[in-house]
């Protein structure tokens, strides 16, 4: 179901949001800095660009979402107090994206289309009405606010940074050694590797780093234990 954007703005005001959000791996947010906007995979795919692989891939292509672009009203990492899956850099958009002339209509998942089955209806897998969202948005369940991605279909695959208010790199407190052998932190490395997208698109002050502890314990884990999944999220290579 197609739902009045400016609607949903109105309600994501009244429930105290600050903003959306897009999380990704490091090597598919270089390409959004190179190509000036947010990337459905489908454009990037179109187009030859590069995009670290990601689990929904398959099913994205099934359910006819691949070229769709998705916002979070919430931020994952820091509702759920733990490292998003998709990703360790979050771009964060302003609400009045939602008012903005490029768009008239969001829809809302239910549910994170990973759990949709192929027999689920239209109705099962997106909000129906703007008071039915109101009415299960924030309203206690915190585990189902998680599912409720806005996902915008009429973009032609690319999101513009227009709106954008800030990017936040994740600091999993490790160091690497750069090409000259010095050991240098892997969020500075990450800056410095989209220091020259940032730049020339103006929005170099936007960057912040994350410091937390308890997520630089998760990130030093998944280094030690499944160092495939870090580098994913991380590599430059995906």
């Amino acid at each position: 179901m197609d739902l009045n954007a400016a609607e949903i703005y109105d309600i994501l005001v009244s429930k105290e949001v600050k903003g959306l959000y897009h999380a990704n791996t490091v090597r598919t947010s270089k390409t959004f800095l190179e190509q000036g906007g947010v990337l459905s995979r489908k454009f990037i795919e179109d187009n030859g660009l590069y995009q670290t692989t990601q689990k929904s891939d398959d099913l994205d292509k099934e359910f006819g979402i691949w070229d769709d672009i998705f916002l979070d009203s919430i931020n994952i990492s820091k509702y759920f107090s733990t490292y998003n899956k998709y990703g360790p850099i979050l771009f964060g958009f302003k609400l009045n994206l939602l008012k903005s002339e490029s768009v008239k209509t969001v829809r809302i998942t239910k549910r994170n289309p990973i759990y949709w089955k192929k027999e689920d209806s239209f109705e099962n897998k997106y909000f129906a009405s703007t008071e039915e969202f109101k009415t299960k948005f924030k309203s206690g369940n915190k585990l189902n606010d998680g599912g409720y991605h806005l996902t915008f279909t009429n973009l032609n695959g690319i999101l513009p940074f227009d709106h954008l208010f800030g990017i936040q790199i994740d600091d999993p407190g490790l160091y690497i050694l750069d090409e000259s052998g010095i050991k240098k932190m892997i969020s500075e490395r990450i800056v410095d590797y989209f220091s020259e997208d940032l730049k020339r698109l103006g929005i170099q002050d936007t960057i912040t780093i994350k410091d937390n502890n308890f997520l630089k314990i998760q990130y030093q884990l998944m280094h030690k234990l499944r160092i495939d999944e870090f580098k994913r999220l991380f590599g430059r290579n995906g």
